[in-house]
């Protein structure tokens, strides 16, 4: 920014408003004749989102959006940690398939099929592939 002191208000509530749910606003000082970088350091610290919470438990019903299964818990949430980031409720569920165990990335649930479909939607447009899929109990 460089001498835009009066506009700066209004550009980090654009951003703000923004649905990209992690936003990293960095602020840069190019030698700016007025306060605009003085005015726009305290704004953009309290402008941080909260820390996203994960799911304490894994959902027993509803509709998700597979992402991926994995043999490697590790691998499945290396892909739920970036899917996260990206602002999307992720969480694994493990099954055991011919005596080794699957983990399976999961993005929702939401409570129908069409609210689980945007979502795949939402996560292709972001470039994710998954597949819609109805959460059962022990599933």
């Amino acid at each position: 920014m460089y001498n835009h002191e009066a506009f700066i208000d209004e550009r980090i509530q654009t951003i703000l408003n923004q649905n990209t749910k992690d936003i990293e606003i960095i602020v840069l000082d190019d030698c700016s004749k007025d306060q605009s970088v003085e005015k726009a350091n305290p704004k953009v610290a309290t402008a941080a989102p909260p820390a996203r919470q994960k799911a304490e438990s894994v959902p027993t019903t509803g509709w998700a959006v597979q992402l991926g299964s994995f043999g490697d818990k590790q691998n499945a949430e290396r892909l739920a940690s970036v899917v996260s980031k990206k602002g999307f409720s992720t969480y694994l569920m493990s099954s055991q398939q011919a005596g080794k165990t699957l983990y399976r990335v999961r993005v929702g649930p939401r409570d129908s099929r069409a609210q689980a479909t945007e979502l795949a939607e939402r996560l292709g447009n972001a470039g994710y592939k998954g597949q819609v899929t109805q959460q059962l109990p022990d599933s």
